[in-house]
C-alpha cells in the first residue's frame, strides 16, 4: 500500500532520465550550433550539451598530460559564458586549479591583452587566464573550448607540480593511498601517467546579477540576496567607474572546502586587498561591487559512471515525491550510516568534515548519541511489527544494543551525578530507546533505573529540577519536553496511573505561558506526549490546564504555521533543491528562501500528528501526506550519495550521512538521527491510515492537476 499512494512522489533512483529531466527543468536550451551553419553571432546560449561537449574534451587532454592546442581549435561557440574553471582531483584532493575568466577592458594589471582566440601557450601558465575584450564582456559570443583549454592548460601544470610535492610521502595524512608515478630524469612529471586517474570538475559561468543591499539594511542582509553553494560570486574593487581588480569565487570549490557565505566574502575581500572590517560595504556599492552567478557545473564522478550534471554539488532529486521503495532505501542508508559510526566500545564518532578528512570533536556528544539509538530503536520497533529479518536487520539490533548497553553503562554508574541539562536530556530520549525497542527487552531493569533517576527530579509545580530540591533550577523548555515525552511513553506501557498523573501535570506546566510559536522548537516531542496521552484515556489528570482538547488544538495551529513555511516551488533566485523544505527563520526582504536539517524535526511531527485523529479532523489529509513527502524528498536531498563525493577523500564516512545544510557538507550524528527519525515516523504514519485506495486515487489526482 505505502509503495502505491508514494508512487507518484518521486523517482529518483533513476539515472539514465536524470540528463532530460536537468536539460528540461534546470538547464534549458538548445544544443550546440555549428558556427558554420549558424554564424557566430547566432551562436545559442550556454547549456548542459555544450559543458559537456567540453568536459570530454579536457578528459582528453587530461588524460594525455597536456592541452592538444590543435584540438583546441575545435570551436564551440556560446553566449552567456563568463568564465571556466576546471579542477583536477585525485581521491578527493585537490591537485590542479585553472580559471579562465574574462573580464572588462582594463580590469587590473594582472589582466593580459590577448584575444580571446588564443594562439597555443597564451594561458602563459599562471593560476588564471583572463581574457580581454569589449564583445565577450558584454556577453557575445566566445569560444567555450578556447577557454576550456586555457583553464586546462593551467590546471594540468598545477597538478603535475602538486603531485611532485606530495609524491615525496603519501597523498593524505593517514598515509591511505601512496603515490606511485615516478618523475623522469629531469624532475618533471608525465602527468599522461597520472592523468586518465585524475577527476576532471569543469565549472562554467553563466551571466552576471549585480547583488545590492538598501543603505540602510543591517549587516546580513547580504546573506539573504545569494545562494551559497550555487551562486558563484565576483567582487571588484570600485577604483573608478569601469576600472577594478576582480576576485571570484566559485560555487562549487567553495562547497568542496566548506567555505560558509561569511567567509566567501571575506576571502574576496583579502584578494582585493582589504579585510573583514570593510564586510558591512559589501553590496553596498561604496568599496566594492558584488555580482553572483550560476554555473553549469560538470563531473564524471566514477570511471564507469557518465559525466553528471551537479546542482549545488549534488544530483538533483525531481520534484515529484518519493515512492515506497526510496523511502525505504532513503531510511537504511541513513540507518547504515548510524551503525557505521559506532565503534566496538559503543562509542559513536562525532562530525565528520569532509573537506579536511578529519573528525571535529571526535567522539559524539551523549545527547546525539542518545537520539541515534531512540532513531535506530523507532525503526526496529517499526520493522519487529512487520517481520522483518535479515542480515541489514540483524547488524541494526546489534549496533543498537551496543551503544544503548554503552550509554547506560554510563548514565547509571553512581559516582556520576545526573546534572545540568545535556544529561538529563540524553537519559530522557536513552529511556524512550529502552521504552520502544524489542531489540532491548534484556535492558529492563536499567530502563527503570533510568526512570526512578528521571522522577527524582520531579516536583509536585509540575517541573523537573536540575538537581533535588524545590530550590534547584528547573529545566529548559526542551528539556522538559524530552523527560514528559520519555515517562509518558513509560506510563502506556505500564499502565501506571500514579505516572501517567505526574506526566499530565508536567505536560500542562510546559504548555502553560508558551505561544503556538514558541513550540517550534519543541516538537515532535510535545505531540508524541499528547499520542501516549490520548491512549491512556482517563488514567491521567483530567483536570489540567489547558485541557488535552485544548492542547490538540494549538498543535493542529502549530502544524497549519508550518505547512505555510514549507518550500513548495523552485525560488525564483536559486534551484529547486530546498523544495520540501521549511524556511523557519525568513527573511525580511530575502530574494532566497533558507532551509536546512532542522526540516527533520517538523517532518517527524507532521508525520506523527497526522496519526491522530483529533488532528486529522476537518484537514486535507491527502495535501498533509503530499507535503510530508515532499520534505522526505528535501531529507533525501541532503543526504551524501556518490553523486556528491566529487571532492570527498573518505566517501565510506558520508555516504548516507545527512548534512548539516545543502551548502554546509559536515555530518554529525544528531541531524542523521533526527532524519532517520523522521522517515520512520512517516512510514508508520502511511501504515497506520485508512482507506489507502481512496488515498491513492486522491493523491494522484491532485499531483497531476493543473
Amino acid at each position: 500500500m505505502m509503495r502505491c499512494i508514494l508512487r507518484t512522489w518521486l523517482s529518483w533512483g533513476v539515472v539514465a532520465g536524470f540528463g532530460a529531466f536537468v536539460a528540461a527543468v534546470a538547464f534549458a536550451g538548445e544544443p550546440a550550433q555549428s558556427p558554420a551553419q549558424e554564424g557566430v553571432e547566432a551562436a545559442p546560449f550556454v547549456d548542459w550539451s555544450h559543458v559537456k561537449q567540453a568536459h570530454r574534451i579536457v578528459e582528453q587532454w587530461v588524460a594525455a598530460g597536456s592541452v592538444d592546442w590543435g584540438q583546441a581549435q575545435q570551436q564551440v561557440w556560446v553566449s552567456g559564458v563568463q568564465g571556466v574553471r576546471v579542477t583536477l582531483r585525485w581521491l578527493g584532493v585537490t591537485l590542479g586549479v585553472g580559471d579562465a575568466t574574462i573580464e572588462p577592458a582594463g580590469a587590473g594589471p594582472s589582466s593580459r591583452d590577448t584575444p580571446l582566440a588564443a594562439q597555443p601557450g597564451s594561458s602563459g601558465g599562471g593560476a588564471s587566464g583572463r581574457a580581454e575584450g569589449d564583445a565577450a564582456a558584454l556577453g557575445k559570443p566566445v569560444d567555450l573550448v578556447q577557454l576550456a583549454a586555457r583553464a586546462a592548460a593551467d590546471a594540468i601544470a598545477a597538478a603535475g607540480q602538486s603531485y611532485l610535492e606530495r609524491s615525496k610521502g603519501a597523498l593524505d595524512e593517514q598515509q591511505k593511498s601512496p603515490l606511485s608515478v615516478p618523475a623522469g630524469a629531469d624532475g618533471h612529471l608525465d602527468l599522461a601517467q597520472l592523468g586518465s586517474r585524475l577527476l576532471v570538475d569543469v565549472q562554467v559561468a553563466r551571466s552576471f546579477e549585480r547583488v545590492t543591499v538598501p543603505a540602510s539594511a543591517g549587516p546580513g542582509a547580504i546573506y539573504a540576496q545569494f545562494v551559497p553553494g550555487f551562486h558563484g560570486l565576483r567582487m571588484t574593487r570600485l577604483q573608478e567607474p569601469g576600472v577594478g581588480d576582480t576576485a571570484w569565487m566559485w560555487p562549487g570549490s567553495a562547497l568542496a572546502a566548506n567555505t560558509q557565505p561569511r567567509s566567501q566574502l571575506i576571502q574576496l575581500l583579502v584578494k582585493l586587498g582589504y579585510d573583514v572590517n570593510n564586510l558591512r560595504e559589501v553590496g553596498r556599492g561604496r568599496l566594492v561591487s558584488l555580482e553572483r552567478f550560476e554555473v553549469i557545473h560538470v563531473v564524471r564522478v566514477a570511471a564507469d559512471q557518465q559525466p553528471q550534471v551537479l546542482v549545488r554539488g549534488n544530483r538533483l532529486i525531481p520534484l515529484g515525491g518519493l515512492d515506497g521503495g526510496a523511502v525505504d532505501e532513503l531510511a537504511g542508508r541513513i540507518a547504515a550510516f548510524l551503525c557505521k559510526r559506532a565503534g566496538g566500545d559503543g562509542r559513536m564518532a562525532g562530525t565528520y568534515q569532509p573537506s579536511s578528512d578529519t573528525y571535529d570533536p571526535p567522539v559524539a556528544p551523549v545527547q546525539d548519541v542518545a537520539l541515534a539509538v531512540y532513531a535506530l530503536a523507532r525503526r526496529d520497533a517499526y520493522w519487529s511489527r512487520r517481520g522483518r529479518s535479515g542480515a541489514d536487520a540483524t547488524a541494526e539490533a546489534q549496533t543498537l544494543r551496543r551503544v544503548a548497553m554503552y550509554l547506560v553503562s554510563g548514565m547509571l554508574d553512581p559516582t556520576v551525578p545526573l546534572q545540568g541539562d545535556p544529561q538529563i536530556a540524553a537519559d530522557a530520549v536513552t529511556l524512550m530507546a529502552l521504552v520502544e525497542s524489542p531489540a532491548l527487552l534484556e535492558l529492563k531493569g536499567e530502563r527503570d533505573q533510568l526512570a526512578s533517576r528521571l522522577l527524582s527530579l520531579w516536583q509536585e509545580d509540575g517541573w523537573f529540577r536540575s538537581g533535588a530540591g524545590p530550590q534547584a533550577r528547573r529545566v529548559s523548555r526542551p528539556t522538559q519536553s524530552l523527560v514528559v515525552a520519555a515517562l509518558a511513553g513509560l506510563a502506556e506501557r505500564m499502565r501506571d496511573a500514579e505516572l501517567a498523573r505526574k506526566v499530565e501535570r508536567s505536560e500542562a506546566v510546559l504548555w502553560q505561558g508558551v505561544e503556538t510559536g514558541g513550540l517550534v522548537g519543541l516538537v515532535p516531542w510535545v505531540a508524541m506526549t499528547e499520542s501516549h496521552l490520548a491512549r491512556l484515556g482517563g488514567l491521567g489528570a483530567p483536570d489540567a490546564q489547558p485541557t488535552r482538547s485544548q492542547r490538540w488544538d494549538r498543535l493542529g495551529a502549530l502544524a497549519e504555521v508550518l505547512r505555510q513555511r514549507q518550500i513548495v516551488a523552485a525560488p525564483q533566485a536559486g534551484p529547486a533543491d530546498m523544495v520540501g523544505g521549511f524556511d523557519l527563520t525568513p527573511q525580511p526582504g530575502a530574494a532566497v528562501p533558507s532551509a536546512d536539517w532542522q526540516s527533520a524535526r517538523v517532518l517527524a511531527f507532521l508525520a506523527l500528528a497526522l496519526r491522530q485523529e483529533g488532528l486529522r479532523q476537518e484537514r486535507d489529509s491527502v495535501q498533509w501526506l503530499l507535503d510530508c513527502g515532499l520534505t522526505a524528498r528535501f531529507v533525501a536531498q541532503l543526504t551524501f550519495d556518490p553523486y556528491s563525493c566529487y571532492y570527498v577523500r573518505s566517501p565510506a564516512d558520508v555516504l548516507g550521512g545527512v548534512r548539516t545544510a545543502l551548502w554546509d557538507n559536515r555530518v554529525s550524528i544528531g541531524p542523521s538521527a533526527m532524519s532517520l527519525l523522521a522517515i520512520t515516523e512517516l512510514q508508520e504514519t502511511l501504515e497506520s491510515l485508512g482507506n489507502m485506495d481512496r488515498l491513492v486515487g486522491q493523491a494522484g489526482e491532485l499531483q497531476h492537476a493543473p
